[in-house]
C-alpha cells in the first residue's frame, strides 16, 4: 500500500479565500451529527486520495490523558499488562498532557482566523 505524502502549498476553499500553509484557521469537522469546530494551522494537502479526491490537514493542540504512578515523573509502561504479566495497577494518577494531532478533513472546511468574526463564523456552519 502506498502512502500519500502531504504537498505544502497554498489552498483556495469555496468562498474564494487563498490560505497559505503556517496560517491560523478554523477548521470545521463533522461526526454523527456533531459539528467541531478547530482553531489550528494550516498543513498542506493531500492529492489525489482516490474517489475522495484531495484533502487538506490542520494541526490543532489537544490533550491526552497519561498514566503515571504517583509521586513518579515516568509514565507508566503498560507493556507487562497488556501482556498479562502483572495485575491492574492501583497507584496510578493520569494527567492531561497537550501534543499536536493532524486532522485530515474530508470536506475541506478551513476558513482564515484573521478577521473572522462572530457573525461570519456562524454564516460558515
Amino acid at each position: 500500500m502506498s502512502k500519500i505524502e502531504r504537498t505544502v502549498e497554498p489552498w483556495t476553499n469555496k468562498k474564494g479565500q487563498v490560505i497559505q500553509p503556517g496560517d491560523k484557521v478554523f477548521a470545521f469537522t463533522r461526526c454523527t451529527g456533531y459539528l467541531h469546530i478547530h482553531v489550528g494551522t494550516y498543513l498542506g494537502v493531500l492529492k489525489n486520495t482516490g474517489y475522495l479526491g484531495n484533502r487538506v490537514q490542520v494541526a490543532v493542540q489537544a490533550k491526552k490523558r497519561v498514566a503515571y504512578l504517583k509521586g513518579s515523573d515516568v509514565p507508566y509502561d503498560w507493556k507487562e499488562y497488556y501482556k498479562g504479566r502483572v495485575s491492574y495497577p492501583k497507584n496510578l494518577e493520569y494527567r492531561n498532557e497537550p501534543y499536536t494531532r493532524i486532522i485530515t478533513l474530508l470536506e475541506n472546511r478551513i476558513y482564515p482566523f484573521e478577521g473572522m468574526t462572530a457573525e461570519k463564523l456562524a454564516s460558515l456552519v
